[in-house]
């Protein structure tokens, strides 16, 4: 701007202020038309003082203290600029200049949370003032902070300027999760893949989230369409498999699982669930080939040199688990283990080929009944000398057992009552030493587990929770 500009400024403003019935208004408006002259001419000092003027004798302009704080982040004064934008803001709440500035400088800054909080507030007014982007990233940001009605807000401002902007859709469907709103997390996703139908990472999400609502038919359909779509994403297959494995359809479930083996990966997911397909069809000795084959590939290789002979093919899922917290007794001097109610012995034999390989490692198995293939697998490990069995009632039995005399403790539910459950569990934890390991099997908080747990308050620190939990004794 020439300086011809600032001359008809100043001549306007030495107009005003000879005038003597001239406005405030009108001496503030010539003081800041020559203070934005001189902004646009870079003489940013002598702007600041010509805007200070128009507060001289009145204070409460907050336009004015809009425009210092714009020429003081020009400066990068920014304290300063955020002084002056706290005060625009105390005369005038809800203006969205200085919400705007303010929120720019904390972003510069690196003050997330005012940056954040004056973001929210600028476009509280002026909603449109943002793409559909920046409103998703400041959902995000919300989201990220817990404070989910405001992300929601921010999530729906974004489809509402772009309908086809799908992934707010993926955040709302998270947070209606969060809530336990399933119907309406399941519409997000069904939204996603109405406007883009090629979204396979939609389908295969609705239909995890449709399995886990337990409506099979629709998990399959929707995780059938997400694999067609992106056929290489291996971790779509686990929850079809699952699906189809619930809804008994063997024969579908033995053709998926092959197709993953063949054509996707070797997975201990995919050969347990082909050897419970193939042992509901009847063919027992082709599904203990392949449960072998899935515990071999957690790990536990054995299995197949030693030929132990499966009923169940699930124990391969929860390898890596007992790997991770039993490894502090693994190959201990004296490690005592015990298992207690009736089980398929798959897991008395891992624990003697990995756990219990010291030579005076003991494990003592308490049952009703021990089945031939328990005491057969038993044998191949060549490890028997180290096993006792102790057959009778359990409730019995237990307490003829040396207390706090256990490094490891396993209890598997049956088909006891909840009061008998609660007592078993009751007996073996008195056996167990400090710092030992307690595991329940088939755990489900409805099965009348919880109040024994919630009974050990601060003696047990929860190591895994699952179907299969385990605690360590620490009181």
């Amino acid at each position: 701007m020439s300086q011809s500009y600032l001359t008809n400024a100043l001549l306007a403003c030495e107009e005003v202020l000879s005038d003597g019935e001239a406005e405030a208004f009108e001496w503030q408006t010539a003081y800041r038309r020559v203070g934005n002259v001189l902004q646009s001419m870079g003489r940013l000092d002598q702007a600041i003082e010509w805007h200070s003027r128009a507060l001289e004798d009145d204070p409460s302009k907050p336009a004015v203290y809009g425009d210092l704080a714009q020429l003081y982040v020009s400066q990068q004064e920014f304290q300063r600029a955020i002084a002056s934008c706290k005060v625009s803001l105390e005369l005038k709440p809800k203006q969205l200049k200085a919400n705007w500035y303010l929120a720019q400088i904390h972003g510069y800054l690196g003050n997330k949370e005012e940056e954040i909080a004056s973001w929210w507030r600028a476009l509280n007014m002026r909603p449109d003032k943002a793409t559909p982007q920046g409103h998703f990233d400041l959902g995000k940001a919300f989201q990220q902070r817990g404070d989910l009605d405001k992300a929601m807000v921010c999530y729906k401002r974004a489809v509402l300027q772009n309908s086809q902007f799908v992934r707010p859709y993926y955040n709302l469907a998270e947070i209606f999760q969060e809530r336990q709103d399933w119907a309406r997390a399941i519409g997000c996703y069904e939204r996603i893949t109405e406007k883009l139908p090629k979204e396979g990472r939609a389908y295969y999400l609705l239909g995890k989230l449709q399995l886990q609502q337990e409506n099979y038919e629709g998990a399959i359909a929707a995780l059938s369409q997400a694999i067609k779509l992106k056929p290489n994403a291996t971790w779509y297959y686990r929850p079809l498999i699952s699906a189809l494995v619930k809804q008994e359809r063997w024969d579908e479930t033995i053709v998926t699982c092959r197709a993953v083996i063949n054509s996707v990966g070797q997975y201990p997911w995919a050969y347990a669930s082909l050897g419970k397909a193939l042992a509901m069809k009847g063919d027992l000795k082709e599904a203990n080939i392949r449960f072998q084959k899935a515990s071999a590939l957690s790990g536990w290789e054995l299995c197949i040199e030693r030929d132990y002979q499966f009923k169940y093919g699930g124990f391969a899922h929860y390898i890596p688990i007992f790997q991770e917290h039993f490894q502090p007794l693994q190959g201990g001097a004296g490690v005592r283990a015990l298992e207690v109610g009736k089980s398929p012995g798959i897991f008395a034999c891992w624990l003697l080929d990995n756990v219990l390989t010291h030579e005076q490692a003991q494990l003592t198995c308490v049952a009703r009944n021990f089945d031939e293939q328990f005491k057969a697998n038993i044998v191949k490990t060549g490890a028997n000398n180290k096993v006792e069995f102790l057959k009778g009632n359990p409730h019995k039995l237990l307490p003829s057992l040396e207390g706090e005399a256990y490094d490891l403790v396993q209890v598997y539910q049956g088909a006891d009552a909840a009061e008998l459950l609660q007592q078993k569990a009751a007996l073996a934890w008195k056996l167990l030493k400090v710092e030992g390991i307690f595991c329940f099997k088939y755990y489900n908080p409805s099965n009348s587990v919880l109040p024994f747990l919630h009974s050990l308050e601060d003696k047990a620190e929860v190591l895994h929770e699952s179907e299969q939990i385990i605690v360590r004794k620490v009181g």
